[in-house]
Protein backbone atom coordinates (compact mmCIF):
# COMPACT_ATOMS: atom_id res chain seq x y z
CA UNK A 1 0.00 0.00 0.00
CA UNK A 2 1.52 3.36 -1.01
CA UNK A 3 1.19 6.82 0.55
CA UNK A 4 -1.86 7.81 -1.50
CA UNK A 5 -3.77 4.69 -0.45
CA UNK A 6 -2.82 5.16 3.20
CA UNK A 7 -3.92 8.81 2.99
CA UNK A 8 -7.35 7.80 1.65
CA UNK A 9 -7.65 5.19 4.39
CA UNK A 10 -6.76 7.69 7.13
CA UNK A 11 -9.18 10.30 5.79
CA UNK A 12 -11.91 7.66 5.65
CA UNK A 13 -11.08 6.45 9.17
CA UNK A 14 -11.53 10.02 10.40
CA UNK A 15 -14.92 10.19 8.65
CA UNK A 16 -13.97 13.22 6.55
CA UNK A 17 -14.69 14.08 2.94
CA UNK A 18 -11.82 15.15 0.68
CA UNK A 19 -13.00 18.73 1.04
CA UNK A 20 -13.16 18.58 4.84
CA UNK A 21 -9.73 16.97 5.14
CA UNK A 22 -8.22 19.41 2.64
CA UNK A 23 -9.61 22.32 4.64
CA UNK A 24 -8.25 20.90 7.90
CA UNK A 25 -4.82 20.53 6.27
CA UNK A 26 -4.82 23.99 4.67
CA UNK A 27 -4.94 22.90 1.02
CA UNK A 28 -7.49 22.95 -1.78
CA UNK A 29 -9.75 20.01 -2.58
CA UNK A 30 -7.83 19.65 -5.86
CA UNK A 31 -4.51 19.37 -3.99
CA UNK A 32 -6.05 16.73 -1.71
CA UNK A 33 -7.27 14.79 -4.75
CA UNK A 34 -3.75 14.98 -6.25
CA UNK A 35 -2.24 13.60 -3.01
CA UNK A 36 -4.79 10.79 -2.90
CA UNK A 37 -4.25 9.87 -6.54
CA UNK A 38 -0.47 9.82 -6.13
CA UNK A 39 0.06 12.63 -8.65
CA UNK A 40 1.71 14.87 -6.02
CA UNK A 41 3.28 14.57 -2.58
CA UNK A 42 2.41 16.90 0.30
CA UNK A 43 4.91 18.97 2.25
CA UNK A 44 5.74 18.93 5.95
CA UNK A 45 3.19 21.65 6.80
CA UNK A 46 0.45 19.48 5.31
CA UNK A 47 1.57 16.47 7.36
CA UNK A 48 1.70 18.55 10.55
CA UNK A 49 -1.85 19.78 9.89
CA UNK A 50 -2.98 16.22 9.08
CA UNK A 51 -1.64 15.04 12.42
CA UNK A 52 -3.47 17.89 14.14
CA UNK A 53 -6.66 16.71 12.40
CA UNK A 54 -6.14 13.23 13.90
CA UNK A 55 -4.31 11.41 11.11
CA UNK A 56 -1.66 8.85 12.02
CA UNK A 57 1.29 10.53 10.26
CA UNK A 58 3.84 7.75 10.94
CA UNK A 59 1.41 5.34 9.27
CA UNK A 60 1.02 7.74 6.33
CA UNK A 61 4.76 8.12 5.87
CA UNK A 62 6.10 4.62 6.43
CA UNK A 63 3.08 2.33 6.62
CA UNK A 64 3.84 1.21 10.17
CA UNK A 65 1.02 1.42 12.64
CA UNK A 66 1.60 3.41 15.78
CA UNK A 67 1.40 2.19 19.34
CA UNK A 68 -1.76 0.76 20.85
CA UNK A 69 -2.27 3.90 22.97
CA UNK A 70 -2.93 6.07 19.91
CA UNK A 71 -5.42 3.56 18.56
CA UNK A 72 -7.13 3.42 21.93
CA UNK A 73 -7.32 7.23 21.86
CA UNK A 74 -8.90 7.19 18.40
CA UNK A 75 -11.41 4.56 19.51
CA UNK A 76 -12.31 6.56 22.61
CA UNK A 77 -12.98 9.63 20.50
CA UNK A 78 -15.13 7.67 18.05
CA UNK A 79 -17.25 6.08 20.77
CA UNK A 80 -17.62 9.06 23.08
CA UNK A 81 -18.37 11.39 20.18
CA UNK A 82 -21.58 9.40 19.67
CA UNK A 83 -22.32 8.77 23.35
CA UNK A 84 -21.75 12.28 24.70
CA UNK A 85 -24.55 13.64 22.54
CA UNK A 86 -27.07 11.44 24.32
CA UNK A 87 -25.76 10.86 27.84
CA UNK A 88 -23.60 13.40 29.70
CA UNK A 89 -21.42 10.95 31.67
CA UNK A 90 -20.88 7.21 31.58
CA UNK A 91 -18.26 5.30 33.50
CA UNK A 92 -19.26 1.66 33.21
CA UNK A 93 -17.19 -1.38 32.39
CA UNK A 94 -19.47 -1.89 29.40
CA UNK A 95 -18.27 1.36 27.86
CA UNK A 96 -14.67 0.37 28.51
CA UNK A 97 -15.29 -3.01 26.86
CA UNK A 98 -16.78 -1.34 23.81
CA UNK A 99 -13.85 1.07 23.62
CA UNK A 100 -11.41 -1.86 23.77
CA UNK A 101 -13.24 -3.64 20.93
CA UNK A 102 -13.20 -0.51 18.78
CA UNK A 103 -9.51 0.07 19.63
CA UNK A 104 -8.69 -3.46 18.48
CA UNK A 105 -10.65 -2.77 15.30
CA UNK A 106 -8.56 0.40 14.81
CA UNK A 107 -5.39 -1.67 15.20
CA UNK A 108 -6.63 -4.23 12.68
CA UNK A 109 -7.61 -1.46 10.25
CA UNK A 110 -4.00 -0.28 10.14
CA UNK A 111 -2.48 -3.77 9.98
CA UNK A 112 -1.50 -4.44 6.38
CA UNK A 113 -1.56 -8.20 7.03
CA UNK A 114 -5.03 -8.29 8.63
CA UNK A 115 -7.37 -10.44 6.57
CA UNK A 116 -10.43 -10.27 8.79
CA UNK A 117 -13.50 -8.08 8.66
CA UNK A 118 -13.96 -4.68 10.22
CA UNK A 119 -16.64 -3.05 12.32
CA UNK A 120 -18.76 -0.86 10.07
CA UNK A 121 -20.01 2.56 11.11
CA UNK A 122 -23.54 1.11 11.19
CA UNK A 123 -22.49 -1.70 13.52
CA UNK A 124 -20.64 0.71 15.77
CA UNK A 125 -23.72 2.93 15.91
CA UNK A 126 -25.98 -0.07 16.60
CA UNK A 127 -23.70 -1.08 19.48
CA UNK A 128 -23.86 2.41 20.94
CA UNK A 129 -27.65 2.45 20.50
CA UNK A 130 -27.83 -0.89 22.35
CA UNK A 131 -25.69 0.61 25.11
CA UNK A 132 -28.03 3.55 25.46
CA UNK A 133 -31.31 1.67 25.13
CA UNK A 134 -30.53 -1.70 26.74
CA UNK A 135 -27.43 -1.02 28.84
CA UNK A 136 -27.99 -3.72 31.48
CA UNK A 137 -28.82 -6.34 28.88
CA UNK A 138 -25.81 -5.41 26.74
CA UNK A 139 -23.59 -5.49 29.82
CA UNK A 140 -24.84 -9.00 30.67
CA UNK A 141 -24.43 -10.18 27.05
CA UNK A 142 -20.84 -8.87 26.80
CA UNK A 143 -20.01 -10.47 30.16
CA UNK A 144 -21.44 -13.85 29.13
CA UNK A 145 -19.66 -13.77 25.75
CA UNK A 146 -16.37 -13.06 27.52
CA UNK A 147 -17.02 -15.86 30.02
CA UNK A 148 -17.90 -18.35 27.27
CA UNK A 149 -14.79 -17.42 25.28
CA UNK A 150 -12.54 -17.91 28.32
CA UNK A 151 -14.13 -21.25 29.21
CA UNK A 152 -13.84 -22.52 25.65
CA UNK A 153 -10.33 -21.12 25.16
CA UNK A 154 -11.46 -19.12 22.11
CA UNK A 155 -10.95 -15.60 20.80
CA UNK A 156 -13.11 -13.53 18.49
CA UNK A 157 -12.02 -10.61 16.33
CA UNK A 158 -13.85 -7.37 17.17
CA UNK A 159 -16.19 -7.49 14.18
CA UNK A 160 -17.49 -10.97 15.07
CA UNK A 161 -17.63 -10.10 18.78
CA UNK A 162 -19.75 -7.01 18.13
CA UNK A 163 -22.03 -8.74 15.62
CA UNK A 164 -22.60 -11.59 18.09
CA UNK A 165 -23.36 -9.14 20.92
CA UNK A 166 -25.86 -7.27 18.75
CA UNK A 167 -27.62 -10.50 17.71
CA UNK A 168 -27.83 -11.72 21.28
CA UNK A 169 -29.24 -8.43 22.53
CA UNK A 170 -32.00 -8.78 19.90
CA UNK A 171 -32.67 -12.37 20.96
CA UNK A 172 -32.83 -11.61 24.70
CA UNK A 173 -34.49 -8.18 24.44
CA UNK A 174 -38.05 -9.40 24.96
CA UNK A 175 -37.30 -11.52 28.01
CA UNK A 176 -34.69 -9.14 29.43
CA UNK A 177 -32.61 -12.07 30.67
CA UNK A 178 -29.53 -13.73 29.18
CA UNK A 179 -29.46 -17.50 28.70
CA UNK A 180 -25.88 -18.65 29.39
CA UNK A 181 -26.32 -21.89 27.43
CA UNK A 182 -27.50 -20.03 24.32
CA UNK A 183 -24.59 -17.59 24.59
CA UNK A 184 -22.12 -20.45 24.93
CA UNK A 185 -23.63 -22.22 21.92
CA UNK A 186 -23.56 -19.02 19.84
CA UNK A 187 -19.90 -18.42 20.76
CA UNK A 188 -19.02 -21.94 19.63
CA UNK A 189 -20.85 -21.47 16.32
CA UNK A 190 -19.40 -18.07 15.47
CA UNK A 191 -15.84 -19.04 16.44
CA UNK A 192 -15.81 -21.85 13.84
Amino acid sequence: MDFSERLKRERSRLGMTQEQFASACGVSKRAQANYESGDRCPDVRYLAAAEEAGADVPFLVNGRKTEHIRQMGNAILRVFDCVEKRIPALGSQTVLGIIQLIAQDEANDQDNDWKGGFVSNEERQALIDALLEHSQLLDAVLFEIGTALRHQGLKLPPDKYIRLALRLVKIFKDSGTVDQAKVSEAVTLIAD
